[in-house]
């Protein structure tokens, strides 16, 4: 039975003033995870092993530099510090596959592919992060996509990588709404 990813709806994910909005499978639905706040898994839920469709993990993380700024826009030395940060875990994974840091809008994307095992099974990582700027203020948007080893060569699957990696690409990332908003009423 074809697994039909590629009929899609889109979810908004809302944490900290902010919103993420991707498009999923329409047969995924939106989780919070049960410790993390801040981290959501988009997949079906299981009725037992062959019920696993993959699993779309969202985590949104804020920071905030000390001092006030009217400058929205990338602060000076950003990228550098998003190069470090991407540096020191590409040292420490020795698993990962493939690994690209891309300038966009506002920040950078680091997009990472890698294989890891939990309980036993061997899982591959297709990861973007978005390393988002607005003056002082940061956003870590990490978008991970897991897929067993037994799925991820599978027709069906390659189609859900490639659906993915697509609605990536074209996401609404709006992680510092409400500052917009409190600029605007300002």
């Amino acid at each position: 039975m074809p697994d039909d990813f590629h009929l899609l709806k889109t979810v908004s994910v809302s944490v900290s003033g902010g919103e993420v909005t991707p498009r999923i499978p329409r047969r995924w639905d939106v989780w919070p995870h049960e410790r993390d706040e801040g981290r959501w898994g988009c997949y079906e839920e299981e009725r037992g092993p062959e019920t696993d469709t993959g699993t779309l993990w969202i985590q949104v993380d804020h920071f905030r530099v000390k001092g006030e700024s009217d400058d929205h826009g990338i602060p000076d030395g950003f990228e550098d510090i998003v190069k470090c940060m991407v540096a020191d875990r590409v040292d420490r994974n020795e698993r990962l596959l493939e690994n690209e840091l891309r300038r966009i809008e506002r920040g950078c994307r680091w997009i990472c592919v890698f294989d890891t095992v939990e309980d036993g099974e061997p899982l591959r990582f297709y990861c973007s992060h978005f390393f988002l700027a607005h003056g002082p203020n940061s956003a870590i948007i990490a978008i991970n996509l897991v897929l067993t080893h037994a799925q991820m060569d599978q027709p069906d699957y390659v189609e859900l990588l490639e659906i993915i990696w697509r609605e990536l690409d074209a996401m609404r990332l709006e992680p510092f709404a409400d500052l917009e908003e409190a600029a605007v009423e300002r």
